[in-house]
């Protein structure tokens, strides 16, 4: 009896150390299993994150080239009438001012109001070619133009009213691609 009992003590000593081990075994493979679940999960928030930047540069990069088409176009308008419409206006009260007329009142008055015309004719060139409009590109102007560029069917005007631009500012690549697909 005595030989039996070590004997049964002996297989349930094994079978227990076999059940510790065989769970400690499970355990860590439960373990291992959800570190790497968690870790292809920061992997994917990470790639995602990094997609998003990249989307976000994209459509900067999509601004800035229409600022500086906006700009050149802008530039040239500018160029045009300073050297065109100035240059002509400019001429015309020369050659008025050269004219031999009875009436000198009449004259005058017409050189003035060319005067004038010239004067903000070629102040409307210069605010054009200064024009500080494009020097920087905020979020808040990329979702203005997109807003502008809207069209449908029925020809709705779209308005876009932020109180608060900064905040836009504020928002991380992922918020600013959302707000502007949205």
């Amino acid at each position: 009896m005595v030989t039996e009992n070590h004997e049964l003590r002996s297989a349930v000593l094994l079978v227990l150390v076999t059940s510790l081990i065989i769970i400690l075994g499970l355990s860590a493979g439960v373990f291992i299993y959800r570190l790497r679940s968690k870790n292809r999960e920061l992997n994917f928030i990470t790639e995602q994150k990094e997609a998003n930047e990249s989307i976000y540069q994209l459509i900067l990069e999509k601004s800035t080239i229409v600022t500086e088409v906006k700009q050149s176009v802008t530039n040239r308008i500018a160029k045009d009438i300073h050297d065109g419409i100035v240059n002509c206006i400019f001429t015309i009260r020369f050659n008025l001012q050269q004219l031999q007329t009875e009436n000198e009142s009449l004259k005058n008055t017409l050189i003035t109001e060319l005067e004038h015309l010239e004067k903000s004719t070629r102040g409307l060139s210069h605010s054009l070619i200064n024009n500080e409009l494009f020097s920087e590109t905020k979020f808040i102007s990329l979702i203005e133009d997109l807003a502008s560029l809207q069209k449908n069917k029925w020809d709705t005007i779209f308005n876009l009213e932020c109180s608060d631009s900064d905040y836009l500012e504020e928002l991380t690549a992922i918020e600013k691609v959302h707000t502007y697909f949205i």
